[in-house]
């Protein structure tokens, strides 16, 4: 268990690194010692709360038990997991770091009026998000039990209600964006940035529940590398594609927050057909069984 503490405070320091080189581009350096400073409390506590967990299971899990999920065919299918899930959520990272040149561009007021709507678009993923973590989570348990079924209606439900819910906030901002919008500002021409941002991007938000459901749900089949292969594809090179050629022949801050929705449609799509092709083929396999 010490070892497993130590990995991931040694994963922790790496993200803080690169952090810190990132932060370099952009900031001074004092204001990236102040930001490594609370960094490391913010370690220090995480650290903490590891060695409480460490202890909590030395005291609840018997040695029989430790060493069946540490063997090492087992840590191969958490890790063969795990790792493509880790990479497809930080590869947005990536993504956003050539739009935000591209934004750059436009001046002070785009990156304010950019940041202020993109605090909109958190709320509106976390939708999203959270149908698709319920899908992972009931998915794996309904596979496992060999409910194919279920495993689907689980799929369509999930969609249903990250896109639905999520559009049902993601309209309140917009209808309302001139008041959302002066809660941060009251600059026009930064909350003229905002609201273009908000119509183009949050407006369409429910779209990012379609790949992040049929992720999820390939996912709790067992089939992790494609839905990573597929993020990376939708969200770094086709962005990259876009900024290079579409963006470059109409260089508006308009045209530069369509590769949003435009990517999202690509990843949906993409993630849907390698979905059903998956379920077609567990469908064949359980019922040679």
């Amino acid at each position: 268990m010490e070892i497993i503490i130590i990995v991931l405070l040694l994963a922790s320091l790496f993200g803080v690194w690169l952090v810190s080189v990132r932060c370099k581009l952009e900031i001074q350096e004092e204001n990236i010692r102040n930001a490594m400073h609370q960094t490391l409390v913010q370690l220090s506590a995480e650290r903490e709360a590891l060695e409480a967990l460490a202890e909590l299971l030395g005291h609840t899990m018997d040695a029989e038990t430790f060493r069946k999920i540490t063997r090492r065919d087992e840590l191969k299918k958490v890790l063969a997991i795990g790792i493509p899930a880790g990479i497809q959520g930080a590869i947005f990272s990536v993504s956003n770091v050539f739009i935000q040149s591209g934004i750059n561009m436009f001046g002070e007021a785009a990156i304010a009026g950019s940041s202020l709507a993109l605090n909109f678009e958190y709320f509106t993923y976390d939708i999203a998000g959270a149908f698709a973590q319920a899908a992972v989570t009931f998915t794996s348990q309904n596979f496992g039990a060999g409910n194919m079924k279920r495993c689907k209606k689980i799929f369509w439900l999930c969609l249903l209600f990250g896109f639905g819910f999520t559009e049902i906030l993601s309209v309140i901002f917009i209808v309302w964006e001139d008041f959302f919008v002066s809660i941060y500002t009251t600059s026009a021409a930064v909350a003229a940035y905002g609201i273009i941002r908000m119509d183009r991007v949050c407006a369409l938000e429910g779209l990012t529940a379609t790949y992040e459901v049929a992720s999820s749900c390939l996912r709790g089949t067992g089939k992790s590398l494609e839905p990573s292969v597929i993020t990376i594809l939708g969200t770094v090179v086709f962005r990259l594609i876009w900024l290079t050629t579409i963006f470059r022949m109409f260089t508006t801050y308009d045209m530069l927050m369509n590769v949003y929705v435009a990517s999202w449609l690509f990843t949906g799509c993409s993630m849907f057909v390698v979905y059903f092709f998956h379920m077609r083929k567990m469908d064949k396999l359980f019922a040679a069984r």
